[in-house]
């Protein structure tokens, strides 16, 4: 006879039957039965966290919404902000510089413009001007 595998949801239904408190990763308030959980991965997968429960914790759904997608004011800090940016060459011109050749940088820096700075005149009255 094999055992039976148990899913997710059994395991949370049974940490609690043993009256252990599980935490929210995110706002650490109890999870409780029948309250939307989420397993979230704390590095993810996208940009190469492990799909191992190390890498995994516990968020109601609200908490975990709130991380993957920033607050709804922007998106900036979001766990898809992270991926795009990750997997995106265009918005990381850093990663795209260091893949250059030694001459292709060269060539890179020897194309910019170069302006010499020029002093700002602030005057307070006309004496104060210098040339």
């Amino acid at each position: 006879m094999s055992r039976r595998k148990f899913s997710e949801r059994d395991v949370l239904a049974v940490v609690h039957h043993n009256h252990t408190t599980l935490l929210c990763y995110r706002c650490k308030k109890p999870l409780e039965p029948g309250q939307d959980i989420q397993r979230e991965h704390l590095t993810e997968i996208a940009i190469g966290g492990a799909d191992e429960p190390v890498n995994c914790a516990y968020s109601h759904r609200a908490c975990h919404d709130l991380v993957t997608n920033g607050p709804p004011s922007t998106s900036a800090g979001s766990s898809k902000n992270r991926i795009a940016k990750a997997t995106n060459p265009d918005r990381m011109p850093a990663l795209v510089s260091e893949s250059l050749t030694i001459e292709q940088k060269r060539e890179r820096k020897a194309s910019r413009v170069h302006r010499p700075m020029v002093p700002v005149k602030r005057a307070s009255n006309a004496r104060d001007i210098r040339e």
